[in-house]
């Protein structure tokens, strides 16, 4: 594959050109990055659509997460997918030292930079706000490669996740948001509308294709007892900005759920600082009998587990951006997810383990769920068809000067 690395010493407009020129084959080349399993999850219905299209193919380099052996080594679920994974990058540094995601960020940029050069992909795609985002923006702008991103303009509150999302995409040259409200953002941040494009958010599209289980069928897979009556899943990440708070903040969360006893299946956080903390605290729970401890799930019995689930409780993303599909409450627990757009669907409270407990309680009450739910808009993040979307839009998007050379509205 001929790329614009095989043509040193040329001017930058020549270089632009000759992308151009390359990226005009058919099929156009996609290259996804993922670094987290519940990043892949959004990233697959897109990967799908985009395999599924004659006029592109798809490859994927997997790195952070799915590569450490801490957080289940998750290559091989791509692979069973039906990916290629074209390669993988290991630069996550362990210790909760801040400093580390930092220096992994670095090693990211200068490895992805080496795999990124010998593909020569047509477009890289990303989604979020983790590390890979950010130095797969990096290495597209240097690198002349136009980078798609799923989930700009989306605001969340408390940590280095914001900037780092809108820095994404100020650096990103195809913009495939969850929602209008992010498209708008986008545009008022000074983003072009013919870059910007609202498909929706790709997760729900496997929410709604993924078959059903049982509740015994789900039992069986899990190990835990959840064939009768009301039970929760619970997901707690840290936030950047109070790491050195995770473990109190968990051991709160915990001793409301104690107090609850209602069955919970509890997923293990992402990899960001102050992890390894809440991790320790679920282990300290993990004999109790109310609560099953597990690293992480393939999607089909996480998204099963939400089907049934009474409520989701923590402060995961999916909270937010796709229990509301599913007709799911949430409660979140402290600022993260903080300045998302609330479907109606959620709860927020503090880490304070009266107000938890009230919350959880008041979901598990017929009327005061219907009355919550009564209130949600299941659609707002979209309608489980994004998919093919996002594949249209990386077909037919034309790759030219305008699209490469980036400039603001203003």
């Amino acid at each position: 594959m001929v790329g614009v690395l095989d043509v040193p010493s040329v001017p930058q407009s020549k270089r632009i050109y000759d992308c151009v020129e390359h990226s005009l084959s058919v099929p156009r080349d996609i290259l996804a990055i993922t670094g987290i399993r519940s990043e892949y999850d959004i990233l697959y219905p897109a990967l799908d659509a985009i395999q599924a299209h004659e006029e592109l193919s798809a490859g994927v380099v997997a790195s952070g997460g799915h590569v450490a052996d801490t957080h289940g080594d998750t290559i091989s679920y791509i692979q069973q997918n039906g990916f290629e994974v074209v390669d993988s990058v290991a630069y996550l540094l362990r210790g909760d030292d801040k400093r580390m995601r930092a220096k992994g960020v670095g090693t990211l940029v200068a490895s992805l930079t080496e795999v990124v050069s010998r593909e020569s992909p047509d477009i890289l795609l990303v989604a979020g706000d983790r590390e890979e985002p950010l130095a797969t923006a990096i290495v597209g702008n240097y690198l002349d490669i136009p980078v798609a991103h799923i989930f700009g303009g989306d605001p969340v509150w408390g940590n280095a996740d914001d900037p780092v999302r809108h820095a994404v995409s100020k650096m990103t040259h195809i913009h495939l948001t969850a929602c209008a409200d992010h498209r708008d953002r986008l545009v008022q941040m000074g983003e072009h509308e013919f870059r910007t494009f609202d498909v929706g958010n790709p997760g729900l599209d496997r929410i709604r294709t993924v078959p059903e289980l049982s509740r015994e069928e789900l039992s069986r897979e899990i190990g835990f007892d959840i064939t009768e009556g009301p039970f929760l899943v619970l997901i707690k990440h840290p936030l950047s900005s109070e790491r050195t708070a995770a473990g109190s903040q968990m051991e709160t969360t915990m001793k409301a759920l104690a107090d609850l006893s209602i069955p919970t299946v509890a997923i293990h956080p992402n990899t960001d600082p102050g992890s390894e903390e809440i991790i320790d605290v679920l282990h300290e729970y993990q004999n109790y009998d109310f609560v099953s401890v597990h690293e992480n799930f393939e999607r089909d019995l996480f998204v099963n587990l939400l089907r049934y689930a009474t409520a989701l409780v923590g402060n995961s993303s999916a909270g937010i951006l796709e229990a509301p599909f599913l007709s799911l409450p949430a409660v979140n627990i402290g600022n993260r997810q903080t300045g998302r757009t609330n479907a109606g669907n959620v709860v927020y409270v503090d880490h304070d383990v009266d107000e938890i407990v009230e919350a959880v309680q008041r979901l598990t009450d017929d009327t005061r769920r219907a009355d919550l739910l009564e209130q949600t808009d299941t659609t707002y993040y979209g309608d489980g068809n994004s998919g093919p979307r996002i594949a249209d839009v990386l077909a037919n998007i034309d790759l030219d000067t305008e699209l490469l050379v980036k400039s603001n509205r203003y």
